[in-house]
């Protein structure tokens, strides 16, 4: 990032679409939605994102036995869960505070090396011909 914008300025009129993003789920359930946009002013070209942070609880799994000693368990592992919850949700909160009134400028090439669309992260097949033992040069020693 080079630069912030004043946060009195309207992002979309830096080319951001709060209905395009990029998020980025961590295995904690914190999620990063990140707003890429450009525009252009006096023929030059600037490139911005905008930045959100948000928790998302991941799913609970159930054990596979019932005994006394696994439900007792459970609860204690309970517990601690809502508890690391509810942290996680206001450490998420406070990054989002912290983050989201800015719009952050970003060089061109950063901009550009910014995958929004899921097929430029696919490789393209080559149509490249594989050479048989016949087309391959005779390299013989002498």
């Amino acid at each position: 990032m080079t630069d912030v914008v004043d946060p009195g300025r309207d992002a979309k009129s830096l080319g951001i679409d709060e209905d395009k993003y990029v998020a980025y789920e961590l295995f904690d359930g914190t999620r990063y939605k990140i707003y890429p946009g450009m525009s252009k002013s006096n023929g030059k070209e600037g490139y911005y994102l905008k930045i959100a942070v948000d928790y998302v609880p991941t799913p609970k799994k159930t054990p596979i036995n019932d005994s006394k000693d696994e439900k007792k368990e459970t609860k204690a592992q309970k517990a601690e869960s809502e508890v690391s919850t509810k942290e996680l949700e206001f450490k998420a909160r406070q990054l989002n505070d912290r983050l989201s009134p800015w719009v952050f400028a970003v060089s061109r090439w950063n901009a550009q090396a910014f995958a929004t669309d899921p097929q430029e992260l696919m490789e393209k097949k080559s149509e490249k011909k594989s050479t048989t033992q016949k087309d391959r040069p005779n390299k013989k020693k002498g």
